[in-house]
């Protein structure tokens, strides 16, 4: 008899030139425990479904990888990547959808965006209808959705359709949108969603799952809801150990590589593609003075990293593996510990790697340089205001004069800046953006 499996999912809006570093660690955790898993990409899967159902059309209603991107990184906050999802049998309601497409008119949202949306809703019946016969393919017992952002209603309607389909197969979801309140909210108001995982899930997944392979109860764990019977079991999130990074095995990505490398568009993407890194968790400046504005590391705040030779090896494993150079690190913030201990044992390995990190601001010029000859070209420092005064608001713990400085470092290292200015703070002075305004186009 072939031994159960559990099936990983993730579904638009994930980027497209990036694998799901969520799935890639639950593969292995779970690959460690002895748990058949296999992993879907199904972000992929629907730009090559789009492609091919639109190849022909009118170029207005052709869907093309920038479309994607357009829904994915521009309309987030008007739950347009939502609504293209929201389909029978989650949903069916023509008189409220046309409300929300005037809506987008009124606010802006130009004709073209609108035009290839509507498009795209056109075509997500047919995709789900491949996904489901996809995963349920090779007979999974559990089937694991990660959301984070725009991602819960495509999760939540394809659950809703596997469910129908085989009510045998057990649901779970986890990851960004379902940490705290969230969590147990979606777990109450989904009821195809038979378990959500609140926090990190290294130590409890494997298991929870055997518990669902084997039909058994579902064992209390920190950070579970579950059903027992009608009623809702919430097991609270704190106080839970945080996972010891050394412990986190390497991601296994190779799924999304291999899919990657079978559709139409791989040549198009390719130089885009970004093995993504996790060095650290949590955050050690929001320990000290948690961001006003950060919505980041609610539950697991606590700062921990993997020891500098690990991170090493790692990033020279995956680059061999991936035969990749650039990498993405999904850390909250850098340890600073690395600037002496891996920056430098990166540089000497003279690997040519392009590295994306997030820092505070107050770096030294020195360390700026240790940055670059490592080979981090791409930083996003969390600058948010040219403002000390506002700063001071923020909790940042910079003043506006190091945010400048930096920028002048970066452009003369060769390091390109992802930077913001964030804005409307309770009693901020309204004359500091007069200021700033004045400040810019120097």
């Amino acid at each position: 008899m072939r031994a159960p499996t559990i099936t990983l999912v993730t579904l638009p809006w994930h980027a497209l030139s990036m694998p799901s570093i969520q799935l890639g660690t639950l593969c292995a955790v779970l690959g460690q425990a002895g748990i058949a898993t296999e992993v879907r990409s199904l972000m992929l899967a629907f730009m090559e479904h789009c492609v091919a159902e639109t190849e022909g059309r009118l170029e207005s209603e052709r869907i093309t990888v920038a479309d994607y991107a357009t829904v994915a990184d521009e309309y987030p906050a008007l739950g347009l990547g939502d609504w293209i999802f929201a389909v029978p049998p989650f949903r069916d309601d023509a008189e409220r959808d046309g409300q929300y497409v005037e809506y987008l008119r009124r606010l802006g949202v130009p004709a073209p965006v609108v035009g290839k949306a509507l498009v795209m809703r056109t075509l997500v019946p047919g995709f789900l209808e491949r996904c489901v016969e996809e995963i349920l393919a090779p007979g999974p017992r559990v089937v694991g959705f990660t959301t984070t952002f725009s991602q819960n209603v495509p999760s939540l309607v394809l659950a809703k359709l596997l469910k129908e389909r085989d009510p045998r197969v057990a649901i779970v979801f986890g990851g960004g949108n379902c940490d705290g309140p969230m969590g147990a909210a979606l777990h109450r108001a989904f009821p195809w969603v038979d378990v959500v995982v609140r926090g990190e899930a290294e130590r409890m997944l494997p298991g929870l799952v055997r518990d669902l392979f084997a039909g058994d109860p579902v064992r209390p764990a920190p950070g579970l809801c579950y059903r027992e019977g009608d009623r809702q079991v919430v097991v609270p999130q704190q106080p839970a150990t945080p996972v010891t990074m050394d412990d986190v095995p390497m991601p296994i990505m190779d799924e999304y590589f291999e899919r990657l490398e079978k559709t139409s568009f791989a040549a198009e993407i390719a130089g885009r593609v970004s093995v993504p890194l996790e060095t650290s968790r949590g955050c050690w400046w929001g320990a000290k003075s948690h961001c006003t504005f950060c919505g980041l590391n609610g539950t697991s705040m606590a700062f921990r990293s993997k020891s500098p030779g690990r991170v090493v090896d790692e990033l020279a494993a995956l680059a061999r593996r991936h035969g990749r150079l650039d990498f993405t690190s999904v850390d909250t913030i850098l340890d600073l510990e690395y600037l002496r201990e891996v920056m430098p044992r990166l540089r000497d390995a003279g690997q040519d790697l392009r590295i994306y990190y997030e820092v505070k601001a107050n770096l030294r010029r020195e360390q700026v340089r240790v940055l670059r000859d490592a080979g981090v070209r791409f930083l996003q420092p969390g600058i948010e205001s040219l403002s000390t005064p506002i700063l001071r608001l923020m909790r940042k713990g910079v003043t506006a004069f190091q945010n400048v400085r930096l920028l002048k470092w970066c452009a003369e290292e060769g390091i390109e800046v992802v930077w913001n200015i964030i804005y409307g703070f309770p009693r901020e002075p309204e004359e500091e953006y007069t200021r700033m305004a004045r400040a810019i186009p120097s």
